[in-house]
């Protein structure tokens, strides 16, 4: 399931029986639209909240809002246990501890997408240059690397990895 935003409000876009559909998740009112194709979905989300908010606004209802700040959640009854007497252990109440854990969860998933994104541009730097290395036509090669490597300045890459790959293809086309 891909999801969209648009304000305060997130909607799943999924494709059913030949059609793609867009409905607003985590309200209790049913928001749901179709469209013709997935860069069409923002739009439509768009539509439906401020569809959504007029239509509220006429007929003098307060719209659902996403989220309200609580949340009933199951768990087994030994997490519970444990749950609440570490946070008894930290002079917490449980809501608190449990909305930190949920915080760090979030934060530890943001830091792991970000360094996951970083590893994975170097691993592909690195690997462009070990093709470049490993050609019969290395001075090719390293004349496509050293015109790269004019476009950085105080030793920051002003180049995006398009330019990496760019080479590659150009080693390729030489060696195909």
């Amino acid at each position: 399931m891909k999801t969209v935003k648009y304000k305060d409000y997130q909607a799943s876009v999924e494709f059913d029986d030949g059609k793609l559909f867009v409905k607003v998740l985590h309200i209790d009112d049913l928001l749901l639209s179709e469209c013709d194709s997935a860069s069409e979905a923002e739009g439509v989300l768009a539509e439906l909240i401020e569809d959504y908010l007029l239509d509220c606004a006429e007929i003098g209802k307060e719209p659902c809002k996403p989220f309200k700040g609580s949340l009933n959640v199951r768990i087994a009854p030994d997490l519970h246990r444990r749950a609440a007497m570490s946070a008894a252990d930290e002079g917490q109440t449980l809501n608190a501890w449990i909305s930190s854990a949920i915080s760090e969860k979030v934060e530890c998933t943001r830091l792991s997408d970000r360094i996951d994104g970083v590893f994975s541009k170097k691993q592909q730097e690195v690997t462009a240059r070990a093709y470049l290395h490993n050609t019969h036509d290395i001075a090719a090669g390293l004349k496509q690397f050293n015109y790269r490597a004019r476009y950085f300045q105080d030793d920051e890459p002003i180049v995006a990895r398009a330019e990496v790959v760019r080479v590659i293809g150009l080693k390729r086309q030489m060696h195909g």
